[in-house]
């Protein structure tokens, strides 16, 4: 299995496979809009003889406080579900994780499984006092550091994310 960047012909498959891994379009529409709209974005797919197996999409986020700071959001990560439970998703985030790292990007902040982030060193935002901007429970709002003490005067900020996740469902 290989993770490398999106390539043109991969954005069909892409959406398919997102439309296959979630139960609403939702997720594969909100790719398709931050891809088009969004200033920063990041897509990686993890393919094995020439298969698309997995996603990931990164898109940038701020604080008022800083809007030029280098941060970005993890969303959405999808798996055929077939191949769920192969470690597809985690060579996609480690990956993401090397290359956002090497450009200079200060932290990844994600809504997901508390237990599965954890694995790669996200914390929830309570920690630094960074609040969550949405209706879940704060431990499913974590972040992943990416350069130390990046965050340290941020603590009472929220993360803004780009409008298209306002029709997320």
């Amino acid at each position: 299995m290989i993770v490398r960047k999106e390539i043109n012909e991969d954005i069909d498959v892409i959406y398919l496979l997102q439309r296959t891994a979630f139960e609403s379009a939702d997720e594969a529409l909100l790719v398709d809009n931050l891809r088009e709209n969004c200033p920063y974005t990041l897509s990686l797919v993890a393919e094995d003889k020439n298969k698309v197996l997995g996603h990931i999409f990164f898109s940038r986020i701020n604080f008022s406080k800083d809007p030029n700071f280098a941060m970005v959001a993890l969303a959405p990560v999808a798996v055929l579900p077939e191949f769920r439970n192969d470690g597809v998703a985690s060579a996609l985030i480690k990956k993401a994780i090397e290359i956002l790292t090497q450009e200079g990007q200060k932290a990844i902040f994600v809504l997901g499984e508390p237990d599965f982030y954890a694995k790669f060193g996200f914390v929830p935002t309570s920690y630094y006092q960074i609040n969550c901007p949405f209706d879940v429970p704060k431990e499913f709002f974590m972040l992943l550091e990416l350069e130390e003490d990046a965050l340290s005067s941020f603590a009472g900020e929220t993360p803004i994310y780009h409008k298209a996740f306002d029709a997320l469902s």
